[in-house]
């Protein structure tokens, strides 16, 4: 039977790794065909290659054209526009919006500028940490606009202008039909908007680095692994015999979660990203809050009994081991417990588990528990006066 079950696995590693190869040859074929278009892209606008880059001329303007490979085969193509000016401001990015983009706006939790153009304000979202005054100035060019709603018409999925440096940059997703036509179109589109921008401001250095929904996030993350190893540490040091002290300190940490949504949100409110940030935030809080509460709740229950543990017979029917990736758990099943008709698993050390054998009886020292939940104190080999539950 072993060298049935080796032979089976053998042959199931074996088809897992013929079918990584094949998608693995599938996404490098889908790559090069990308690299192949993207050249003869580059041919017919009669382009200058440069460090994996297309540089064209198109109505007298330079551009630059670029592809980009991402995650699971995904290709864009950045199209950039670069004229003269001073040190480029904080990007301004327009992309169409979304529907996670109008809650937050919902929820007065995500600012975004309005121009006053009914028509340009609801089909697109402005995304920017710039400020409102250079957003408006900006976009309050309705030939701005308009240039850009025809490149997000054209199939581009962002439109971003960097304000003050002449620079803009158009991407459009590279597994779309695309052709030298549509990109001198697109081209001709981001020359029309750079000349179209009004002077940059004379207002010096970008504004205050936001800190407020970063710090939220990352202290939300932290959050989280304290929450996983709190609980973990609990569990070894004050292992809860039943599940109420788990229950009822993850019942309290969902009320401090909820408690602390309306905080988070005024942290992280008021700018164009801010909603992405609080569903970071909601996300791994939801996670923290739970597990914190249950750890603390173990931890408190067992930590503050002050009351003598009780000593109970009884006899181990098997034991067992969890292996991990970097650490193994042991643990055996006893009977005889009082309330108990059913085996009891319990974790022990590695010591202590290597002594055991099934049949043989054991004495367990069980904490009251300062919140009446009881928790086991230790398995002892030694024969002691045992009283009752």
């Amino acid at each position: 039977m072993l060298a049935v079950a080796l032979v089976v696995c053998l042959g199931l590693a074996a088809v897992l790794v013929l079918v990584l190869l094949g998608l693995g040859r599938k996404q490098d074929a889908e790559r090069a065909e990308l690299d192949r278009r993207f050249l003869a892209l580059g041919q017919a606008l009669g382009a200058e290659s440069e460090s994996g880059a297309l540089r064209v001329t198109a109505q007298g303007q330079p551009f630059v054209l670029r592809l980009r490979h991402g995650r699971g085969g995904r290709a864009e193509i950045e199209v950039e526009a670069t004229g003269s000016g001073a040190a480029a401001r904080l990007p301004i990015v327009i992309r169409r919006e979304t529907s996670v983009d109008m809650l937050g706006k919902k929820l007065r939790i995500n600012r975004e500028v309005q121009t006053g153009d009914a028509t340009f304000d609801a089909a697109v979202y402005v995304e920017s940490d710039a400020p409102d005054g250079d957003v408006e100035r900006v976009l309050g060019e309705a030939r701005v606009r308009q240039r850009v709603l025809a490149l997000l018409d054209a199939g581009f999925s962002s439109v971003a202008i960097h304000d003050g440096g002449g620079k803009l940059l158009a991407v459009r997703d590279a597994g779309e039909r695309f052709d030298d036509g549509a990109l001198r179109t697109a081209c001709g589109e981001l020359g029309a908007i750079t000349e179209a921008l009004p002077a940059p401001s004379a207002r010096p250095g970008p504004p205050a680095l936001w800190l407020a929904g970063p710090v939220a996030a990352v202290v939300s993350v932290v959050l989280a692994f304290v929450g996983f190893y709190l609980l973990s540490w609990a569990r070894g040091a004050y292992y809860p015999l039943g599940s109420s002290a788990t229950i009822v300190g993850a019942a309290l940490g969902l009320v401090a979660w909820l408690c602390a949504l309306p905080l988070v949100g005024v942290l992280v409110r008021g700018r164009s990203v801010s909603f992405r940030l609080f569903g970071a935030c909601f996300c791994f809080l939801l996670l923290a809050m739970p597990l914190s509460g249950a750890g603390t709740a173990i931890a408190m229950n067992g930590r503050m009994d002050a009351a003598p543990p009780t000593c109970l017979q009884a006899r181990v029917s098997s034991k067992g081991s969890r292996t991990y990736k970097t650490s193994t758990s042991y643990f055996v099943h006893l009977d005889g417990l009082p309330r108990e008709a059913a085996p009891v698993e319990l974790p022990v050390q590695r010591e202590l588990y290597a002594s055991l054998h099934e049949g043989q009886d054991v004495f367990v020292e069980v904490g009251r528990g300062r919140f009446g939940w009881a928790w086991l104190k230790g398995i002892r080999l030694d024969d002691i006066d045992c009283g009752g539950w």
